[in-house]
């Protein structure tokens, strides 16, 4: 851990370098799913919006947020294990779902 530490390697990668390699089945299940939690999942993990600035918008608390967010993440997750199996286990990297 120390070595990683010190060359810098122990970072987990930002969203937009991991953004091409994200399960591609990501986009055919969104649909699926309720509308609220779509929008949810698509402002905030997607395009990177800030969960204070989304909870402002649609006039909620901050704690409400939290929880209808991890609401739809757990929707999300089940539905990818359901369709994809295996791969989400190594979550979704390099997808052989096609």
């Amino acid at each position: 851990m120390q070595e990683l530490s010190v060359s810098d390697t122990d970072k987990t990668p930002a969203f937009d370098e991991l953004r091409p390699a994200v399960c591609a089945c990501l986009k055919l299940l969104l649909p699926a799913l309720r509308p609220a939690y779509v929008d949810l999942l698509t402002r905030i993990d997607l395009n990177g919006e800030s969960a204070a600035s989304v909870a402002k918008d649609l006039g909620l608390t901050p704690n409400n947020l939290t929880v209808r967010l991890h609401r739809a993440r757990q929707v999300l997750r089940k539905s990818l294990e359901e369709s994809c199996g295996i791969c989400t286990k190594h979550g979704c990297l390099n997808c052989t779902c096609d």
